[in-house]
């Protein structure tokens, strides 16, 4: 039996001391540090603490609760650890640490330590992740205590291998939790993709070639919102199912949890219906939440309960909710109000598709087979995900404890075990895969993005009209834009709120006004996954990914303004074409500046030749092929 003080990993993690490692006080290794105000701005690299990694923010644009200085906040130095030990008993799932690699400042809410020389920050930040896999934190913020400092900690005697055996520990644990991390990206895009697989099917089945006039029908005819609340803290009502927004999943219909309203501490007035009644989410669209509920329960004020008529199935009409075509429109309505929202009155004038019971049964049996072979697929995905999530916890607390030789493990490559060759890989099925709308023009935005990172400003009508560019002359059909010719040029603003919302989906971009502009122009800030679409790019687009990013290249140092001469100019020349004319140069710039829009009167002629020309030069001339824009009446320019 071991003699000696019990050391904090023995206690949290039950792994008694390896041979050959020191004892140490805790607050002999870290230390928390203190009089590092950012005072009179010496720095504005912004840092934030997302998902246990420290990442970089635009000072210019951040969001959220703002200081009135950023000379109140702390700077931090590479090898610092972060940590948030903040909302201890409401918030048990965050990562609650970060290993800064970079100088810049971070809020002073958070504790910053650095380590005693000879002591390598990053084994030490594995090691206080695994306590915080172990939920060792919240044990410390019991009753009315939701948050404590570091200096709080108990002095804890700590297991401290040696410098060299803490760099190796910390060299295996870098290696393989990047490969376990490809992994995971790899079977979520696989994810990503069985859904758009899904949703290829759902388009099929409704949207009709040619539909009669007398199958369009108003919601309001074959449709009813349930109205009349009820009190969700009434005994009768307290135990029953209470569906909101975060239930259901996007854009598949897919009902993920079911809680009572007393679960959910649900306390205002709710919507009553019976089993069987399509649930909408009317708040932010583009998201397209929408299930069919299997019981009778309640929803929140921010979902529609709809009760079709005899003549539509509950289940044909959540088809159609959740069809590109539809979510769309809701999307394009839902911009004239502040809170992105579809009003009853809106909603009650959308013509559904509406034919005969057979068909509609045949439509959803079809769909319904589908969407039970991709759930079991994604569930088998999403199943393999966890178990490579719960491998790389145990990986991270076995290295951090000295339960496994690195050096062994690292040679025989401890961390490819079996899931590289699990059932969930043979999903990769050889089924050619069409992709939806959505996902392939959040790709191609990510790439344009990402190939601006080192430009000094891109926006959103910058990354809108390369996108058309993409679509019109590298042939990207997918992307399936229905450009209106407006005052920056050819604009789809149903497909600007798609982009950015599968942006942020994603974890690529997050776009957000920058509050230093007066005009109010949107930027946009990588987030975790920025990067990290090249894969699925290639693989959907194949050789056509070299033609768009030659346009990328073409445009990248341009303004916007001049971007949007080019694209508007390639629009009314390629339109021109479609309509069976051969333009010169005359007929497009008269296009340009009299047909288009009054504002494109700014624009002068001798610049628009220029242009003409440089478009001739680097092979951007169009081919008569790809989207025709749509004016305002609905006439050719020409």
């Amino acid at each position: 039996m071991r003699s000696g003080p019990t050391t904090l990993q023995e206690r949290v993690h039950s792994s008694p001391p390896p041979a050959g490692w020191s004892l140490n006080k805790l607050h002999r290794v870290f230390r928390v540090r203190k009089g590092y105000k950012n005072t009179g701005m010496q720095e504005d690299n912004l840092l934030s603490l997302s998902y246990g990694r420290i990442i970089r923010k635009s000072i210019d644009a951040a969001e959220g609760l703002l200081p009135e200085s950023f000379e109140t906040y702390q700077i931090v130095e590479p090898g610092n650890i972060v940590m948030r030990l903040t909302d201890l008993q409401n918030d048990k799932r965050s990562l609650r640490q970060g290993l800064v690699k970079e100088r810049g400042i971070i809020t002073s809410a958070y504790d910053a330590l650095e380590l005693e020389k000879g002591h390598d920050p990053r084994f030490w930040a594995y090691a206080l992740l695994a306590l915080d896999l172990a939920k060792y934190y919240y044990s410390m913020g019991g009753g009315v205590r939701q948050s404590i400092k570091f200096s709080d900690f108990p002095n804890d005697w700590i297991s401290t291998p040696d410098a060299d055996a803490q760099k190796a520990i910390a060299d295996f644990l870098d290696r393989e939790t990047t490969r376990i991390d490809q992994l995971i990206d790899k079977k979520q895009r696989l994810v990503n993709v069985l859904k758009e697989r899904l949703l290829s099917e759902l388009e099929r089945h409704t949207m009709p070639n040619e539909p009669s006039h007398d199958e369009l029908v108003p919601f309001r005819w074959v449709c009813r919102i349930a109205e009349g609340q009820v009190d969700p803290t009434a005994p009768e009502w307290a135990n029953k199912p209470l569906i909101a927004p975060n239930h259901i999943e996007s854009r598949t219909g897919r009902l993920i949890g079911i809680e009572t309203a007393e679960a959910q501490g649900a306390i205002s007035g709710k919507y009553a219906f019976p089993a069987g009644t399509v649930v909408y989410s009317k708040i932010r669209p583009n998201l397209a939440k929408a299930c069919v509920s299997p019981v009778a329960g309640m929803c929140s004020a921010d979902m529609y309960p709809i009760l079709p008529n005899k003549s539509l199935r509950p289940q044909f009409l959540l088809m159609q909710l959740l069809s590109a075509k539809f979510t769309d429109w809701a999307t394009l309505e839902s911009m004239r109000v502040a809170m992105p929202k579809i009003n009853r009155e809106t909603l009650g004038s959308y013509r559904f598709w509406v034919p005969a019971l057979d068909i509609q049964d045949a439509a959803i049996r079809c769909f319904l087979a589908e969407q039970d072979v991709v759930e079991r697929l994604t569930d088998k995905v999403r199943s393999s995900i966890a178990r490579m999530q719960e491998y790389r916890s145990a990986l991270i607390t076995a290295a951090v404890t000295g339960q496994i030789d690195v050096g062994a493990a690292a040679s025989r490559g401890a961390a490819d075990i079996s899931y590289r060759e699990n059932n969930c890989d043979a999903v990769e099925t050889h089924t050619p895969l069409k992709a939806a709308p959505s996902q392939v023009r959040r790709l191609v935005a990510a790439e344009i993005i990402h190939d601006h990172r080192n430009v000094a400003y891109l926006g959103r009508i910058k990354v809108h009209k390369i996108m058309f560019l993409a679509e019109a002359h590298a042939n990207i059909n997918e992307i399936n834009g229905h450009y209106r010719r407006q005052t920056a040029g050819p604009y789809d603003g149903a497909m600007i709120e798609d982009v950015e919302a599968g942006l942020r989906q994603d974890r690529f971009y997050d776009a957000a006004e920058d509050p230093s502009s007066q005009r109010g122009r949107i930027t946009f800030t990588p987030l975790d996954n920025a990067g990290g679409h090249k894969p699925t790019l290639e693989s959907m687009l194949g050789d056509r990914v070299a033609e768009l990013r030659r346009i990328i290249g073409l445009v990248q140092d341009f303004s916007t303004e001049n971007t949007e001469a080019i694209a508007t100019l390639y629009a009314v020349w390629n339109d021109a074409l479609i309509d069976g004319e051969q333009p010169d140069d005359e007929r497009i710039i008269r296009g340009f500046r009299d047909e288009w829009h009054e504002a494109k009167q700014r624009f002068t002629e001798e610049s628009l030749r220029t242009w003409l020309g440089w478009m001739r030069r680097h092979d951007l001339v169009p081919r008569g092929s790809g989207p025709h824009t749509i004016s305002a009446h609905q006439r050719s320019l020409f």
